[in-house]
This record gives C-alpha cells, sequence and structure tokens, in this order.
C-alpha cells in the first residue's frame, strides 16, 4: 500500500464501455440504463482522452488514495483555485489492479452521497447536465462550459456508434431502480 509507480493502462473505447458496464453489474446487480453508461462513457472518454490516458486503470482522474488498496500515484497538474487562476500542483491518484476494479471505484464516486445530484442527470441522459453539476460539486476545476459541451458531443457519440455494441438496458421501469 502506498505510492506505485504510474503505468499507462490503455483501453479502446470499446474496451472503457464494457470495463464500465461489467463494474456496474457487479456492483449494483443489473446491467446500466443507457442513458447512465452514455454519461458515464462521456466523462471518461474526455477525462482521459478516449483512453489512450489511462493511468493505473484510474477511470476519471480520481484524486486520493483508494479506499480498497491505498495505492495512489502522483501526477503534475493545473488546477483552476479561482477562475482564471492555475496553478501547478503534483496530486495523488487512486491506483487499481485491473480495468473493472478502476471502473467500479469510477461508480462508487458518482453514484455516492456527495454526487447524488450529479448522478440524476446521469439517470436521465444529460450530459451536459451532468457536467455542469460534476462541476458545481468539485469533481472538476475546469471551466464547465467548454466540458458541459464535450460531455454532450461524447454521449451523442457513445449512442451513436457503441451502445449497439452493448446489452444495458433503456426501459422507465429499470431507470426508476437504477
Amino acid at each position: 500500500m502506498g505510492e506505485v509507480a504510474k503505468v499507462l493502462t490503455p483501453l479502446d473505447e470499446l474496451g472503457i464501455a464494457k470495463a464500465l458496464e461489467r463494474a456496474y453489474v457487479t456492483l449494483f446487480g443489473h446491467p446500466p440504463p443507457i442513458q447512465v453508461m452514455g454519461v458515464a462513457w462521456a466523462q471518461i472518454a474526455l477525462e482521459n482522452a478516449h483512453g489512450k490516458a489511462i493511468w493505473c486503470h484510474n477511470f476519471g482522474n480520481i484524486t486520493g488514495v483508494a479506499k480498497e488498496s491505498g495505492d495512489y500515484y502522483t501526477l503534475a497538474t493545473s488546477e483552476q483555485t479561482m477562475p482564471g487562476v492555475w496553478e501547478r500542483k503534483t496530486m495523488k491518484y487512486a491506483a487499481h489492479g485491473t480495468a473493472e476494479d478502476g471502473a467500479a471505484a469510477y461508480w462508487r464516486l458518482v453514484t455516492g452521497s456527495h454526487y447524488a445530484g450529479a448522478y440524476g442527470f446521469f439517470v436521465k441522459g444529460d450530459a451536459s447536465g451532468a457536467a455542469n453539476e460534476l462541476h458545481s460539486l468539485g469533481y472538476f476545476t475546469a471551466n464547465p462550459g467548454p466540458i458541459a459541451i464535450s460531455f454532450g458531443r461524447l454521449y451523442e457519440h457513445f449512442q451513436g456508434k457503441l451502445a449497439a455494441e452493448l446489452e444495458p438496458i433503456d426501459d422507465d421501469d429499470d431507470l426508476a431502480n437504477a
């Protein structure tokens, strides 16, 4: 437990979706609704350069030490400390042993009590709304406007290209139970 080497663990777009889907099923006992998958995939695609920049299986660039393993890696990044003021900081990011572990940590974070308001936008399939709410809850410090636009475009990309390759649920009864 402790600091580990920062290791690149890339996935392609479909690999991200499948890891998210498997982790969701493991955690919640059923496949994720298609709307939820689309918003989550959009966030991970943006955060991790469409899967090319996933380090130590960290979906969503989650900072802090992983509760499960206690492992982390460090990365220097720019954080906006107030509007228009950016500081370079070295931060600890959670490290995971597998893609599914990293995806499960992401699901636990975005469905947990702190981000419950944002998760409501996932359920509605409102990617832009999710981005704005995640920002207001402190998930990221960058300007939310461009990120919300990117979330929306990536959500549409997921729905048009990747959704058919998965088997998520999308009926209203199951959405209410998600």
